[in-house]
């Protein structure tokens, strides 16, 4: 908001005109109680990032079964599109298995999807 990102606010400096924004997302349970729509969302973003080109999006959340039921794992049943619509509204995206057991090559993906978004990015 603007009040926290204020030369005073709490998260000063954060939005910066000169750098990528990296926004990281992990939930391992379907999202059904988000308020708004992922374009509402992704508005909100671009408003506050001034270029959707200058955002790098990384979702880990639940996927679709393959193969054998995991116990304790959330699968993705098909109802829940809010996150992966909202990350692929954005040229610069990835998306992880929240059941994965690492994570690591998740954020290695991302880190390849920022090298991307540098070689085009011009700075505001």
């Amino acid at each position: 908001s603007p009040a926290i990102n204020a030369d005073d606010g709490c998260n000063a400096g954060f939005l910066r005109p000169d750098a990528l924004l990296v926004v990281t997302m992990i939930t391992d349970v379907q999202d059904d109680q988000s308020k708004g729509k992922p374009a509402d969302w992704y508005e909100a973003v671009v408003a506050a990032k001034g270029d959707p080109g200058a955002v790098v999006m990384l979702a880990i959340q639940p996927q679709a079964q393959v193969g054998e039921k995991v116990p304790g794992c959330t699968y993705d049943d098909g109802t829940d599109l809010n996150l992966r619509q909202l990350i692929r509204m954005f040229p610069f995206h990835y998306e992880g298995n929240s059941c994965a057991n690492s994570y690591v090559p998740f954020f290695e993906a991302a880190a390849g999807r920022v090298a991307e978004a540098c070689s085009s990015f011009v700075p505001q």
